[in-house]
C-alpha cells in the first residue's frame, strides 16, 4: 500500500445501533478505516432488517481464533481491491 498504515476497525454490533453509529462516524472522518462487524445475529437477519448493507465484513459470534484471522483477511483484502 505504498507505505501507507492499514487501518482496522472491529465493532461490536447490536440492533440498538450506537456501535454502528461510532464506527459510521469513525469512517466518515478516515475514509480509508477497514471496519468489521461483528454480531450473534445471523448476516441474513441484519441485511432483511436494512441495518448493513448485503457484502459488509460481518464476522458471526460464536467464533474461533483463526475465523477472526480469516474474516479480517478477508476485510482488508475486499478493502485494498476498492482502491
Amino acid at each position: 500500500m505504498g507505505g501507507e498504515a492499514q487501518r482496522q476497525f472491529l465493532c461490536q454490533f447490536s440492533f440498538a445501533g450506537l456501535s454502528l453509529v461510532a464506527a459510521q462516524s469513525c469512517q466518515d472522518l478516515h475514509p480509508s478505516l477497514c471496519v468489521l462487524y461483528m454480531s450473534g445475529y445471523t448476516d441474513d437477519a441484519i441485511v432483511r432488517h436494512g441495518v448493513l448493507d448485503e457484502g459488509t465484513a460481518l464476522l458471526q459470534k460464536p467464533f474461533m481464533p483463526d475465523a477472526l484471522a480469516g474474516k479480517v483477511r478477508e476485510a482488508l483484502d475486499a478493502d485494498r481491491r476498492e482502491l
